[in-house]
């Protein structure tokens, strides 16, 4: 979940820093935005649906380089859709479509630099691509430098003054910008949404201030608004010591009961099966094993009736690459008895921003004093 121009305006606070300071840690990954860069490598093949090893590689050598440091990693992958982000959604798979056009033509005429770089932006990083590496869990480049960014630090960001933000007001401030589940208003960046809320405190009053000066703003606009609010604080997660899906954190009573915005209630058993990377968040097919092509696909034969899939997924482990054990790798969504929301009110608020929001609880759960590696 990326609020657009958030980090630049962080810049003053965030310092270089090593791997290797945060051994002993559990780190937190968003793991899609290391596959983004590990299949520019392979997007060919990928949009051809050949099979291609190099992205595991790539995410491989940074798994072994965090665990050599001391490092215990944590992949957070994407889950299902949510219907909030179902116009987004559709932009990106159209724009992938485009450009997977524009690569076939491109080669047909020749062109291969111009091919291979549309092929890049035309492949889509499905759970079954994210699937070969859900056993293991990592950050930070192949030399194991990063950036560091410290909550504590937040009051003396230079850029944009947060100093008496509430919250509320980082979260509102982020959807003013402009989010997956807002786009934001015409001029409205960053450092504009900052003045305003810095001003007026809430986004109502913000919006009414827009509105005297002229700007057109659309009657559904406030009432998304809102709902990307309750997206962001009430969105499902799964919990891994009840084993069911909940709310990030808890529905007030005299909301609206109608929250199918915040995505659907899935049983139980559905819900398992998807946290132990068994059926694809998406369709709910069972995964597969590698086919004798090597190539990983959904087993089309394979359904989830009332949430239970009626075939079990083995995992094979690439002969040069170290053998997880998937048992001791489930334990870490189980192991937990704390409750997954054991963080300030504002490093809750920061860390939805930093991090795939909603999926990185089901690390925290585990361990409330998780260092997130971004």
């Amino acid at each position: 979940m990326g609020i657009q121009g958030l980090l630049p305006t962080l810049k003053s606070i965030m310092h270089p820093r090593h791997a290797q300071e945060y051994a002993g840690k559990r780190a937190a990954i968003d793991t899609y935005s290391w596959l983004h860069k590990a299949v520019l490598s392979c997007s060919r093949d990928l949009c051809h649906g050949r099979h291609n090893d190099k992205y595991i590689d790539y995410c491989m050598r940074r798994v072994q380089m965090l665990r050599y440091y001391g490092v215990q990693p944590v992949l957070v992958f994407d889950g299902g859709s949510l219907p909030m982000k179902s116009d987004q959604e559709i932009k990106r798979a159209r724009s992938r479509k485009e450009n997977l056009e524009r690569a076939l033509e491109y080669e047909r005429l020749g062109n291969h630099s111009a091919a291979y770089e549309c092929y890049q932006r035309a492949v889509d990083i499905t759970p079954a691509i994210a699937f070969r590496l859900i056993q293991i869990f990592f950050k930070m480049d192949k030399h194991g430098q990063g950036v560091g960014f410290q909550i504590s630090d937040i009051t003396a960001n230079k850029d944009i003054d947060l100093s008496d933000f509430t919250k509320q007001m980082i979260l509102e401030m982020c959807i003013m910008s402009g989010c997956d589940y807002l786009p934001s208003l015409p001029g409205i960046g960053v450092k504009r949404s900052h003045g305003l809320i810095k001003r007026f405190r809430t986004y109502q009053k913000a919006l009414k201030h827009l509105e005297a000066k002229g700007v057109l703003i659309d009657p559904q606009y406030e009432q998304g608004f809102h709902r990307a609010i309750l997206t962001f604080r009430h969105h499902r997660v799964y919990d891994p010591v009840k084993k069911e899906m909940v709310h990030l954190t808890g529905v007030p009573s005299e909301l609206d009961t109608n929250l199918d915005f915040l995505g659907p209630h899935l049983p139980q058993t559905t819900a398992t099966a998807i946290a132990r990377g068994e059926v694809d968040p998406t369709t709910f097919e069972s995964f597969q094993d590698f086919s004798s092509s090597g190539r990983l696909v959904a087993d089309s034969n394979a359904t989830v009736q009332n949430g239970v899939s009626n075939k079990k997924v083995g995992f094979s482990a690439k002969k040069n690459l170290p053998a997880i054990n998937s048992s001791r790798t489930h334990q870490h969504h189980r192991s937990g008895s704390r409750p997954c929301f054991q963080l300030s009110d504002l490093k809750a608020a920061l860390v939805s921003f930093l991090i795939s929001w909603g999926l990185v609880c089901i690390l925290l759960a585990c361990n409330p004093q998780v260092e997130s590696l971004v």
